[in-house]
């Protein structure tokens, strides 16, 4: 998963986030590179999976692909995605990606702290001094 795709999941909106995510699938199983139009791909999808992928609830998710269908955008029926308009989709999925400029950022790994043991932080002489026992 790229940095963006995590900003996006992370701090988006619910409308980009449900966005990303079915562009994403369609873009890959469909096409990669030109979604077309009337796109139907067949996937166990469920506003579940979907809630569980996006941060959301299901019945958010619920709304908001309602609203994607009102606005003509995509149709989700019994596992069947159907992208209607491929462009406005791509344009609100791409909306709240980061700049061009982070695409390949390099993320250092996290190294944690070296354990001081257990009981409440203190070291071992502390641990007998408190009477924690050894």
């Amino acid at each position: 998963m790229t940095a963006d795709s995590l900003t996006v999941i992370a701090q988006g909106s619910s409308l980009e986030r449900v966005a990303v995510l079915l562009w994403r699938l369609a873009e890959r199983i469909c096409a990669p590179g030109a979604v077309p139009q009337r796109c139907a791909l067949k996937a166990p999808l469920t506003q579940r999976l979907i809630a569980d992928a996006t941060g959301l609830t299901a019945i958010h998710v619920n709304r908001v692909i309602r609203r994607l269908r009102e606005q003509g955008l995509v149709k989700l029926h019994d596992g069947i995605l159907i992208v209607e308009d491929p462009a406005r989709l791509a344009e609100i999925a791409n909306s709240g990606a980061m700049p061009a400029a982070y695409n390949n950022l390099e993320l250092e790994p996290f190294a944690a702290p070296p354990s001081r043991g257990a009981g409440r932080g203190l070291p071992p002489e502390g641990r007998q001094e408190a009477g924690y026992g050894l």
